[in-house]
């Protein structure tokens, strides 16, 4: 209910008087009684009425707890900065034994003494969930970069046309609506600076680009002080997954479309993200994946299946290998990112892109994939 509207209340209580309602806000009210309710984050019922509708689930099964287990790689030997495709990035955690120290340090102070969220918050943006350097303009290079945006609000649209659209409920009779309308403590996107105006331009009819500037979210966190609100947390992951992930599929079937091609597990292996929650000292990261669908699907007859949020491990931050496990984790999602996950999205846009637009060669990054060639890219995580 409006400000204007409580006042208007109040006045008539303390009058004692008869109905002075104007009617505008007779009709507010009336307009406002008629609307559905809709669910907040906040909900006691939020899994119930929104999460579960849309077959978003946390099934009891969990993921490999090893990072490199789980991506099918291995430790760098010479850094991540010395990778194909890694150089221009300056988001890797150093796993040296100053920085583990200084982690396990801090952490204690801050749990010993009962810091607020915030504080724990505050140190882990700086120190461990690293940016990059931001660009006003555009880069010369032609390489995938990451961008760290904390407390980012995006939100979908139903519209035909919109390139961010929330996900749709499938069983409606505990559902309520939602309008999505989430603000992540910190959310992982990959930049479209390094790419020329034009191009983006072109890019941004298939894809949603927020602001010119960033695409395809990888990596949410989220921080919660005390077990009470980490359901919270947990449900705050899996509602940003699940609209990256809905809207990484509609991207998949635009492409399978143009190629004339059926939707099969090849085309689901790269459509994943990864979430991350933590609760002072102690973490827990996420592998949020599509449920499995019969197959091959026409992508015109292609429907959301929903996902499931899996818990890939948990530690916390006062221990070596505690420490160790975190930052090889960071490290890994960031390195699938922008080797896998930014790759497979210019990929099915190029596709979109050739087959559409009449007399443009696309030519972002074109070395790194046959354009002649329908083969998804090498995946590894398991």
């Amino acid at each position: 209910m409006s400000q204007y509207l409580r006042s208007t209340a109040s006045s008539r209580q303390r009058s004692g008087g008869g109905s002075t309602t104007p009617r505008s806000a007779a009709s507010e009210i009336s307009r406002t009684s008629n609307d559905p309710k809709k669910a907040k984050l906040r909900d006691a019922d939020f899994r119930k009425r929104v999460l579960l509708p849309r077959r978003i689930s946390f099934p009891s099964a969990t993921e490999s707890s090893d990072a490199f287990a789980h991506f099918g790689t291995e430790l760098p030997s010479e850094g991540y900065a010395a990778l194909e495709q890694m150089q221009h990035t300056n988001v890797w955690i150093p796993a040296d034994d100053q920085l583990i120290d200084n982690v396990i340090r801090e952490f204690t102070y801050m749990r010993n003494e009962q810091l607020c969220e915030a504080e724990f918050a505050s140190y882990t943006a700086e120190n461990l969930l690293r940016r990059d350097p931001r660009y006003p303009s555009y880069e010369e290079t032609r390489e995938w970069r990451v961008e760290r945006m904390i407390e980012l609000l995006v939100k979908p649209s139903t519209s035909a046309n919109s390139r961010l659209r929330p996900p749709p409920a499938i069983v409606s009779a505990d559902s309520l609506e939602y309008d999505f309308d989430f603000k992540p403590d910190i959310q992982y996107w990959l930049s479209v600076r390094s790419f020329n105006p034009d191009y983006v331009r072109l890019f941004s009819r298939y894809i949603y680009v927020h602001n010119d500037r960033i695409t395809g979210p990888y990596f949410t966190t989220d921080y919660k002080k005390d077990d009470r609100s980490m359901e919270r947390a947990q449900d705050q992951i899996a509602t940003a997954a699940a609209m990256a992930l809905y809207n990484r599929c509609l991207l998949k079937i635009e492409r399978l479309k143009e190629t004339r091609k059926c939707w099969t597990a090849k085309h689901t292996s790269s459509l994943r993200h990864y979430g991350l929650t933590l609760q002072g000292a102690s973490y827990t990261f996420w592998c949020v994946r599509l449920k499995s669908i019969p197959e091959p699907v026409s992508p015109h007859e292609w429907s959301w299946p929903g996902c499931d949020v899996v818990e890939a491990t948990t530690g916390n931050m006062l221990s070596k290998p505690n420490v160790q496990h975190f930052i090889h984790w960071v490290n890994e999602i960031h390195r699938w990112g922008l080797s896998v996950h930014g790759p497979s999205c210019e990929k099915d846009v190029k596709f979109c892109i050739e087959g559409r637009e009449k007399n443009v060669r696309t030519s972002l990054c074109e070395s790194r994939f046959d354009p002649d060639s329908d083969d998804e890219i090498s995946v590894h995580a398991k």
